[in-house]
């Protein structure tokens, strides 16, 4: 008879390896999904060291990218800076809005958030034009994503794909600067958490390790398989497990959304038919 401990250690190991895998392949949207490992698999119930946690990783994931890549994505740096700058300053705003919300509202926007994601990552490319005004465009979108990313302690930094391709850029511009502006969202987060001392130091070393062996198989995965329809086989698949994480989350933390609102709706019916029968 298997241990829990054993079971879960093998789990944990499978995920981070093929998340590290997807987001080799397809970018780095997928990064939302350690939030999901680390509080189900891993069992890290503090939201707060939840969210930091999976900061810290996805900035040693992101940095190990981008380092790897660094030759392609130099024509990017100006796009991401417009976007990241604002997005920095957004930050501190979100940080703040953190507090006032409970750790089961929080899960419940992510997974509404994660859900959006790939609807926002189907569409867009199909459905937008170069914009005129991109720097304007891009200086908006930063400033939106930089406040969710505040507010989810650099988590939110998966929003950056399809923020980027509302700001107009193409989608192969926008993969590249998403990579380099998730890298500075998830690495502000991470110095800020250090001060703080919410980052479980026991859970990254064996997370990581399995999500750089992950990483590693899929950029030679990458320089192995040049067809386009292998590249889009991946992105179903990570859009695939980003839609099922999200109603994973919905479904375990609705009721954070639901009862407020319930009670919200009572109490103005109530006010009414007091002020309409009296």
């Amino acid at each position: 008879m298997f241990s829990s401990l054993w079971v879960s250690t093998v789990l944990v190991v499978v995920s981070a390896t093929g998340l590290g895998f997807l987001v080799a392949t397809v970018g780095g949207g997928t990064l939302a999904m350690s939030v999901l490992v680390m509080r189900y698999l891993l069992r890290l119930r503090n939201v707060g060291h939840l969210f930091a946690t999976s900061a810290a990783v996805t900035t040693a994931m992101a940095f190990t990218l981008l380092f790897v890549r660094r030759q392609s994505l130099r024509p990017l740096w100006r796009p991401a800076l417009w976007f990241t700058m604002p997005g920095i300053l957004a930050m501190a705003a979100g940080h703040a809005l953190q507090h006032g919300l409970s750790s089961h509202v929080r899960m419940a926007l992510l997974g509404l958030l994660m859900l959006l994601n790939v609807l926002f990552t189907m569409i867009l490319p199909k459905a937008l034009r170069p914009a005129k005004r991109l720097t304007l465009r891009t200086t908006v979108a930063g400033s939106i994503v930089g406040l969710i990313a505040g507010l989810f302690g650099g988590g939110g930094g998966f929003l950056t794909f399809p923020a980027l391709l509302w700001s107009g850029l193409p989608a192969a511009s926008a993969t590249g600067s998403s990579l380099l502006s998730v890298t500075v969202f998830s690495g502000v987060a991470t110095i800020h958490n250090l001060g703080r001392c919410a980052i479980d130091w026991h859970i990254i070393p064996l997370y990581l390790i399995s999500a750089l062996a992950g990483m590693s198989s899929g950029i030679w995965f990458g320089k192995r398989q040049q067809a386009r329809r292998s590249r889009l086989s991946m992105q179903w698949i990570a859009s695939g497990l980003m839609l099922l994480g999200g109603l994973y989350l919905l479904q375990h933390n609705w009721s954070s959304l639901y009862r407020p609102s319930l009670a919200l709706y009572d109490g103005l019916k109530g006010g009414f038919d007091y002020e309409f029968t009296n």
